[in-house]
């Protein structure tokens, strides 16, 4: 026998040692898994507050891209606007069939090049006329009245008659409603 070994068999505590380190050890590991479990919790509230924060920026960033998308659709839609005055000055200069047809020829034919040039312009920004149905009800979403003329057919009372100003639309949006002349018939 070892001196160790004689040591042991006749320490009278050795098997308190034993228990007061088992004891010792169910501690450590019972502080263990509550600072683990302290720690998975820290964890997941770090991973869900990142979670929040990605989806925060995603979220943010999809805004910031559609508000960009809307002030570019505005500025858009407001210079397509300026353009409408030209529009109405080609159209106006060409309504008269009798003044244009006095035109030179040369002249008209240039003067309608730019007008198809401008037309380009707006359907390749989807700017389309808006329709007029002459003899038929106005359409209050797409047609102002801008008078009233007298008529002496009954049929067209308040019915579309003429039109003093051509609307245009960018798909289902009126960026600016046609005026049309509406008949008012009296006895």
């Amino acid at each position: 026998m070892s001196n160790t070994d004689e040591f042991n068999d006749q320490d009278p505590d050795f098997e308190a040692d034993d228990e007061f380190i088992e004891e010792d050890l169910q501690q450590t590991v019972k502080r263990l898994k509550t600072e683990m479990k302290a720690l998975k919790k820290e964890r997941q509230e770090y991973l869900e507050g990142w979670q929040r924060s990605k989806a925060d920026y995603i979220n943010r960033e999809q805004e910031m891209k559609d508000e960009t998308d809307k002030v570019r659709k505005r500025t858009r839609q407001a210079l397509l606007e300026e353009f409408l005055t030209i529009s109405d000055s080609f159209e106006s200069a060409m309504s008269n069939k009798e003044v244009w047809e006095s035109v030179p020829a040369n002249w008209r034919t240039g003067i309608e090049y730019i007008a198809k040039q401008l037309n380009t312009i707006f359907e390749n920004n989807q700017l389309a006329q808006i329709p007029v149905t002459l003899h038929a009800e106005p359409d209050h979403a797409t047609q102002e009245i801008l008078k009233e003329e007298s008529v002496t057919d009954e049929s067209l009372h308040h019915k579309v008659i003429g039109v003093g100003r051509s609307g245009w639309k960018i798909g289902n949006t009126v960026v600016r409603p046609a005026q049309v002349i509406i008949g008012n018939y009296q006895q």
